[in-house]
């Protein structure tokens, strides 16, 4: 991604594609690390796109990522979920991350990174850090074998071209999408704005925004626009949350 923004800022055309056959210093949300090794789809997309629209296009390309991955890989249709607001997740462990970051721009507009990595033709126990190994997940690993990388890299990329022709695009349909792949649904979180332990609560859906909202112990529902979200729980066998499991000072 860091290439990406340097070609950007030096006045490059958008949009523009960056990709890598395995990154050193690959990093994720609130600057992690992110292990990108050789076998993997590693990519940066730059496209220009609306202030005022531009976190529509998280959720979006998300879901797109979904449905390409899914076809090249012959997954069934609706068998990757969405973790919000942006990790794609196989079997509840993690597939693919996106990191998406606006860059300058003058007026109401800016150049969306749009940085997708997809663990493909990657082994998690022999190729990715230990500590990582028990929430994430390959094609390979998962399926027995790997797509071409080359031809899943050209889908998404082709995926990417036409969200960016389609400007604001069906954010309706979008919402729809995302919707129906929400992952943990049910399950009680806490949710990290900035690093800092936020709102606890169950997850009940995302609003026609592609905001997150839960809801807590009193049954309130709180809507989140942007941050993290860790599991405390899976849902128990009666699907409701108790009120010594979430902390009411939401």
């Amino acid at each position: 991604m860091d290439d990406a923004r340097r070609l950007v800022e030096a006045g490059e055309p958008v949009p523009l594609v960056v990709t890598a056959d395995e990154q050193q210093r690959a990093r994720g949300r609130l600057g992690r690390m992110w292990s990108a090794p050789p076998g993997g789809v590693w990519l940066t997309y730059a496209m220009r796109v609306d202030r005022r629209t531009a976190a529509s296009l998280t959720p979006r390309v998300a879901v797109g990522v979904c449905e390409v991955t899914e076809r090249v890989a012959g997954l069934t249709p609706g068998e990757l979920a969405v973790k919000w607001p942006n990790d794609v997740l196989l079997n509840d462990r993690k597939l693919v991350g996106i990191l998406c970051e606006l860059v300058g721009g003058a007026g109401g507009t800016a150049v969306m990174l749009i940085g997708i990595g997809v663990n493909t033709d990657v082994s998690v126990e022999e190729d990715l850090p230990p500590e990582v190994r028990d929430r994430a997940i390959s094609l390979r690993d998962a399926t027995g074998r790997a797509p071409n990388v080359e031809v899943l890299t050209e889908r998404i990329i082709a995926m990417l071209d036409a969200l960016g022709a389609a400007a604001e695009g069906d954010t309706l349909g979008a919402h729809r999408a995302l919707e129906s792949r929400l992952a943990w649904r049910g399950e009680l979180v806490r949710v990290r704005i900035a690093g800092r332990a936020g709102a606890e609560g169950r997850i009940d859906r995302v609003d026609e925004y592609s905001r997150l909202v839960v809801r807590t112990a009193a049954g309130e529902p709180v809507i989140i626009e942007s941050g993290e979200i860790e599991r405390i729980e899976r849902v128990n066998d009666a699907n409701e949350p108790r009120d010594d499991e979430i902390n009411r000072s939401v």
